[in-house]
């Protein structure tokens, strides 16, 4: 399947709690990194 990487990000992320991207890897580190951006700027 192939989907636009901002659209599967923005799902992922909104669905984070019932959705686990398996690849392509640089999704999976973006996704990675806007999580960490959240909670180190939220819980400092």
């Amino acid at each position: 399947m192939e989907v636009c990487h901002e659209s599967a990000k923005l799902f992922a992320l909104r669905y984070c709690d019932r959705v686990e991207v398996l690849e392509p890897q640089t999704l999976r580190d973006s996704i990675r990194k806007s999580l960490e951006n959240v909670l180190a700027d939220r819980y400092q």
